[in-house]
């Protein structure tokens, strides 16, 4: 499918779901800000009551405060993911014109098992992504410490210069890892048993080629990003962008799913026709 028609198929899809996406990317949302708030909150009590200083939020603080933001970094990504994977199930789902069984939600919510395995693959997407910003950071960092602790001089410029610029430079790794790790959870969704690694490097796999079609894509939806600076529009903006992610995952899924139907026929046919030549040389002896 080219952009146009994966766009085309999403408009389709959401004009009979659209609030129901509404409503699947608004949850969230949702629940993301309201965890952000509650985390504002503590700041500003901890900030009131002199327990910490606002460069601490920034720079680190006291051990205790590191443990807390921590644990609540990790509890937050724990509580977000089981979010996100229903969002991308429902999204798969309308995508494919499949109806939603009650039953199927909240096996999807509760279901321990698919839940910890989801928040490896996720964890592990995050991640990679993380080691692809690596070189971007080293070099920035290497900018600021050449600004810092050496005199400026035309020479110390250029050259923090041009660590800055290669560091901009070096973010197309994360963009590749990014776009590279797309169809994970799209992957996940379908084959939730699968061992996680096995469906990152899947992922990678399958967007051989595509990644530039995917972000095309995405640039196509380039004017949505002044509309997304608002925050309040995010919920009306995310779900056309999402389904049409959803439309190339699924279409590219599909895809490789009859590839692999293909293969274990011509693999079955071939343990056949060995089968059958082993009882022909066994019936000649």
């Amino acid at each position: 499918m080219n952009i146009r028609e994966i766009k085309h198929e999403a408009r389709l899809v959401l004009k009979e779901r659209y609030w129901e996406a509404f409503v699947v990317v608004f949850a969230c949302f949702g629940l993301y800000m309201l965890f952000k708030l509650v985390e504002i909150v503590v700041c500003t009590v901890l900030i009131y009551n002199k327990t910490i200083d606002i460069s601490q939020l920034f720079y680190g603080g006291d051990t205790i405060w590191n443990v807390f933001k921590t644990m609540y970094s990790v509890f937050l990504f724990a509580a977000m993911v089981p979010v996100i994977t229903g969002a991308v199930w429902w999204f798969s789902q309308a995508a494919n014109r499949n109806e939603f069984s009650s039953d199927s939600v909240i096996q999807l919510y509760t279901c321990f098992k698919v839940n910890s395995r989801a928040i490896l693959v996720y964890g592990l997407m995050w991640i990679i992504q993380f080691l692809s910003l690596i070189p971007s950071f080293i070099m920035l960092l290497g900018a600021y410490l050449i600004i810092e602790y050496y005199n400026i001089s035309s020479d110390i410029l250029y050259l923090a210069v041009q660590l800055i610029i290669l560091s901009v430079a070096s973010l197309a790794l994360y963009i590749r890892a990014t776009l590279s790790l797309i169809l994970a959870p799209y992957i996940f969704i379908r084959h939730p048993m699968d061992n996680p690694f096995s469906i990152i490097s899947i992922s990678f796999r399958l967007m051989k080629g595509r990644k530039m079609q995917v972000l095309k894509l995405l640039l196509s939806y380039i004017g949505y990003l002044f509309l997304m600076a608002l925050i309040v529009t995010i919920p009306f903006v995310v779900p056309e962008i999402m389904m049409s992610v959803t439309i190339f995952a699924e279409s590219v899924a599909s895809e490789y799913a009859i590839k692999q139907v293909k293969k274990e026929k011509v693999k079955t046919r071939t343990r056949r026709s060995e089968i059958g030549d082993i009882e022909v040389q066994g019936g000649m002896q």
